[in-house]
């Protein structure tokens, strides 16, 4: 995954941290978080610094194909495996 900052280009690798390489989608939320959806691989948040798997209650999201917010700023999700909705502190699944 390569960032651009406006001056200058940084390309983060697996080395760096990064979930995997094979991402499908890419969200920022109004923090600035990048979340990283990919095939073969669970839900991943970037804040500028570190990556993360994004877990709720233990669980991670696999082969996520795309990420947006609606008006309310509730985060989805999905892809092969279903369709949530994050609200900051809960997911909800919205496919069963």
């Amino acid at each position: 995954m390569t960032i651009y900052d406006g001056k200058s280009f940084k390309t983060y690798s697996l080395a760096d941290g990064l979930c995997n390489q094979r991402i499908r989608s890419i969200f920022e939320d109004k923090n600035g978080t990048l979340w990283l959806g990919a095939d073969l691989a669970n839900l991943c948040l970037f804040d500028g610094e570190n990556f993360s798997e994004f877990k709720y209650k233990g669980q991670g999201f696999a082969d996520i194909f795309f990420i947006f917010s609606d008006l309310e700023e509730n985060i989805w999700f999905g892809g092969r495996n279903g369709i949530w909705k994050y609200d900051g502190e809960s997911v909800i699944q919205m496919t069963k």
